[in-house]
């Protein structure tokens, strides 16, 4: 049998006498010797254990010039690209490559059929991040849908990226029985290691995202002669008789094409959707997900516990009104008696939602409902019918009425806006007689830190994040797209202020940037979008509603000027895309089901979480292959004058934690998409992404740090303080020792000693750090050691010195007080401890501190008073001397010399212009005025030795003005030359270029 076997090997010395038929395989090429010698060299290697026995193997074949080692060539990239660049793979999820290809090509060749707005908006944002990238595509008409080719946006994509992409287009309308129907991506990248993909994925969000489709990808390195004849295939094929882009005679008549039978096609997939939804409703019969049940399962087990208050958590399009209204069919066909029932919500729109999915569940059950709210009933009314449907504002006004009536079932829908002092006279009065209360809500927790589970024993009975939702895909995943807008200035603009904010944002530039962007993202001729842009008040979207229609865009406005009749109206257009576009202004905010939603657009910004999630969910309602579209225009709002303002919502409504941690976000480099759920993606631009990170600075500088050390210091311990400062280092300014130098300290107590404090907190040298932990440990010291004196002094010149004087004449008594704080120390050893972990220390390896000396604390930060004891003159015979000098150069003690030099000094009064190169260990130094170029030399490096403190930009930024860094000594004098003094009527002084050592 195996003689009849396909077989391509060539034969081994063992095996040659035993095979029959056999020929000489001297026309071979050197591809198939290579792939008869790796297949005896993959046996080999399966039979070694670890790496370094195959790698030993494998050099024992080789020269000494061509061993290997064991390492690797890993070029460093802003991103991780996959590591297997050599090997060729079958490849299940193109998604998981697809993003870095783009980012780490030079170049990228694409031949897809089908080609979405979904995918052009991805590659925009590819095109934005890779500055080298350059695309090439070919791709055909297909059917002649919009659907297969979005051509409209790669008509500005093309113009907006003018000289890095081309694209070839198939006219499929004028069919020659030949099309193309190959889909590749190659990603040309210098260095030998580009990769091809080949399989079934058209550029689109099934076939790249979440279809489930095959490709092998191709290393060049691997397979150079496929790769070259791919390219090769690729340029025939550009040749050919294709339509470029740039043609735009003959693309819009492509576009006007596809735009008719567009409409066609929607036609008959309106036709089907009655035909189906006829058949459903005949059924009649919903069935609840999985974890709706578990709701009703949970309230029942609440119930039968005698608990009778429910707080039901669900995000927004996860059916929480459904989920009642089975939980109500439940009640009612058990009980035997009429059920008394009361549905409150603030809107009508939410109460005529809820009897529309009552009487889904039960047929006939708006017939016996009493619609008190809208001057729909009267309060007779109210006795007459068991199912009551009111709104907070009808029920306030009469709530003498009601005061006895007691029901069996309360719903409280959108149940957050239970806050309101008016809101709770109801909830009090309603809660106390009913049987059982439900609360619904999207968002338990409002803007200003409020819960609502304290009016429901503080619990949720269930509760279904957004978070979860997406995760567990319940709810219809997204991409998120950050629009930068420079079209409006907020400066100086309180987003309270609606009217003032409406006008800015409602201005012909702002209105047509954002025609700008959808013809860029979405296409204006696209009529198979359901899109909702959130506008900041009527005003604004009646104005843009005006805007887009005159451009040609199925548009309409939703506001709370419309009557009943005129929202059912638009609202049955817009799901049957006869209008496209929903300008509204917090009408679809709560209440109003629209599944299709397959867009939003945030024109306004918004201070609430609640309102920036409820518009959110409008969109995120699942249906087939649905993934929501969110443009996010980013405006230049004003953190000064909007202290409350939050710029990263976004963070927070899909963080999978409550309890948000901006350090999370510097950890990871600002990489939010990463917080996101899985199958949900972010795309930023470096810019706007720079620009929202500056501003989630200014917004947490705006916290109080009173309050911040407050809430981490609530229990003392190491790991609350080192989380303070990790947590909180996105904040300009807290640092330790800014934190200190503002009075503050971590223990309350240690007020005091806040000075003390942020004298330790400069130091940035590990072997004094260490010592000075030892001190406090044992609370031992020695004075005669010159970095136990550094600490000493550090306790000295403050107010507790001030108020007694005798401490820095007896160092050794002041010690003994010093040890009685034992507050002090708990924290200097937190503090001590934060440097080591966190900090970047010189680290000199200084072994005898007996020994040490100046010299070894070069670059080390420090005040004038620590100078003057590194100097040998601060702490003499167990007393403290205080540093009065602060010139430019002074005597510090016998043949010593301080030289205090400033970068910054030539803005100042006496414009002296210092500069220090760390390059060169050259300083630059202006002389004091008093000093004379004819003068005799006063420098004199023969008998004494200067020393040189250095302030700079740097240490003014990450202390203070009265913090210097020791450079070195001067080692020589460079140059010495005369200079024009800065002063008036003053004679020549001397600029010196020192050499430090």
């Amino acid at each position: 049998m195996k003689d009849k076997l396909l077989q391509d090997l060539l034969l081994n010395i063992n095996t040659i006498d035993n095979v029959e038929f056999k020929e000489q395989a001297k026309n071979k090429s050197d591809k198939w010797l290579i792939n008869q010698f790796q297949n005896v060299l993959e046996k080999k290697l399966s039979s070694f254990n670890s790496f370094n026995q195959k790698l030993e193997f494998i050099n024992g074949l080789l020269s000494n010039e061509e061993k290997f080692t064991e390492f690797t060539n890993k070029n460093k990239t802003k991103n991780n690209i996959n590591c297997n660049l050599s090997l060729n793979e079958l490849v299940v999820s193109f998604k998981d490559f697809i993003e870095e290809e783009f980012l780490n090509a030079n170049k990228v060749l694409i031949i897809s059929p089908f080609i979405s707005s979904f995918m052009v908006n991805k590659l925009r944002n590819w095109l934005t991040n890779n500055k080298n990238l350059k695309v090439k595509i070919i791709t055909t008409t297909f059917d002649g849908s919009s659907r297969f080719l979005s051509l409209e946006t790669l008509v500005y994509l093309e113009k907006d990226f003018k000289e890095r992409i081309e694209i070839r287009i198939e006219n499929s309308f004028k069919n020659n029985g030949s099309r193309i129907h190959m889909k590749a991506y190659c990603f040309l990248r210098e260095g030998g290691f580009s990769n091809l993909y080949i399989g079934s994925n058209n550029f689109t969000r099934t076939g790249i995202m979440i279809g489930n489709e095959y490709s092998i990808k191709i290393s060049e390195f691997r397979e150079k002669e496929i790769f070259n004849n791919f390219i090769l295939e690729f340029n025939q094929l550009w040749k050919q008789e294709l339509i470029d882009i740039n043609n735009y005679e003959v693309v819009n008549k492509m576009i006007l094409s596809q735009i008719f039978i567009d409409e066609i096609n929607r036609e008959k997939e309106k036709e089907q959707t009655e035909i189906i939804n006829n058949l459903s409703n005949k059924k009649n019969k919903l069935e609840l997900f999985n974890y709706q049940k578990d709701v009703i399962e949970v309230i029942n087990q609440r119930e039968k516990k005698g608990i009778n208050k429910h707080l039901i958590v669900m995000a927004t399009g996860t059916g929480k009104t459904i989920t009642i209204a089975k939980y109500f069919e439940e009640l009612f066909y058990k009980t035997s008696k009429p059920l008394k029932i009361l549905f409150l919500a603030h809107q009508k729109e939410i109460l005529e939602q809820g009897i529309s999915t009552f009487e889904k569940v039960i047929p006939g059950f708006k017939n016996q409902v009493c619609e008190f709210y809208d001057q729909k009933s009267k309060i007779e009314d109210l006795k007459l019918k068991n199912y009551i449907f009111a709104t907070f504002q009808s029920l306030l006004k009469n709530l003498n009425f009601i005061q006895n009536y007691n029901f069996d079932l309360v719903i409280l829908d959108e149940v957050h806006h239970i806050e309101a002092k008016s809101y709770q006279k109801v909830f009090d009065l309603v809660s106390s007689n009913t049987k059982t209360l439900i609360g619904l809500t999207a968002t338990p927790q409002r803007t200003e830190g409020i819960d609502i589970n304290k009016y429901f024993n503080y619990e949720y009975a269930y509760e279904l994040s957004l978070y979860n939702a997406l995760s567990n895909d319940l709810l219809a995943p997204f991409d998120y797209y950050f629009i930068q807008d420079k079209t409006v200035d907020l400066t100086g603009i309180d987003l309270n202020k609606i009217e003032k904010l409406s006008e800015i944002l409602s201005s012909e530039q702002r209105n047509k940037f954002v025609l700008e962007n959808i013809k860029k993202m979405i296409g204006i001729n696209n009529r198979d979008t359901s899109t909702v842009l959130f506008c900041s008040s009527i005003e604004h979207a009646n104005k843009l509603k005006k805007f887009l229609c005159e451009n040609n865009l199925r548009c309409e406005t939703l506001t709370s000027e419309n009557n009943r009749i005129e929202r059912e109206n638009i609202i049955k257009k817009f799901k049957n895309k006869e209008i496209n576009y929903l300008c509204v202004r917090d009408i679809l905010n709560e209440g109003v089901d629209v599944p299709n939603i397959d867009r939003i657009v945030f024109l306004r910004p918004t201070n609430s979480l609640l309102i920036y999630l409820q518009q959110l969910g409008r969109g995120l309602r699942k249906t087939p292959d649905k993934k929501l579209q969110i443009y996010d225009f980013v405006n230049n709002v004003d953190l000064y004058v909007n202290k409350q303002y939050d710029p990263f919502l976004l963070y927070k409504a899909f963080r999978k934690e409550t309890n948000i941690k901006i350090s999370e976000l510097i950890n990871n480099n600002f990489k939010i998409g990463s917080f996101l759920p899985a199958g949900s993606e972010l795309y930023i631009d470096y810019l706007t992404r720079n620009d929202l990170i500056e501003k989630i600075r200014k917004y947490e500088s705006n916290k109080k740090i009173d309050n911040i050390i407050l809430e981490y210091s609530k229990e003392l311990s190491y790991e609350n303080y080192k989380k303070m400062f990790i947590e909180n280092q996105i904040r300009n300014n807290f640092t330790p020792f800014k934190i200190y130098s503002k009075g503050k300290t971590f223990i309350k107590s240690n007020f005091d000693f806040a000075k003390v404090l942020s004298r330790m907190s400069i130091n940035n040298n590990k072997q004094i750090i260490s010592r000075w932990t030892k001190i406090v440990k044992t609370k031992e010291i020695n004075l005669n050691n010159l970095e136990d004196k550094l600490f000493m002094a550090n306790f000295c010149n403050n107010k507790i010195t001030m108020n007694n004087k005798e401490f820095e004449k007896n160092l050794l008594k002041y010690w003994e007080f010093i040890k009685t704080r034992t507050t002090v120390f708990e924290e200097l050893l937190y503090l001590f401890q934060f440097k080591i972990e966190s900090e970047t220390l010189i680290d000199n390896d200084i072994e005898n501190y007996e020994l040490l000396s100046i010299e070894y604390l070069k670059d080390m930060y420090v005040t004038y008073d620590q100078i003057y004891v590194l100097l040998n003159n601060g702490i003499e015979k167990n007393e403290f001397k205080k540093n009065s000098s602060v010139q430019g150069i002074f005597k510090a003690s016998e043949s010593k010399y301080v030289i205090s030099a400033s970068s910054l000094t030539q803005e100042k009064e006496h414009k002296h212009a210092n500069y220090f190169s760390d390059k060169n260990k050259e300083l630059i130094w202006e002389s004091p005025d008093s000093w004379k170029y004819e003068d005799k030399e006063k420098i004199d490096l023969i008998l004494n030795k200067y020393y040189v403190f250095y302030q700079s930009q740097e240490t003014v930024e990450l202390f203070d003005e009265t913090i210097r860094k020791y450079i070195g000594n001067v080692k020589s004098i460079e140059l010495r030359e005369s200079i024009t003094n800065n002063k008036e009527n003053k004679k020549e002084k001397i600029r010196y270029k020192f050499k430090i050592s």
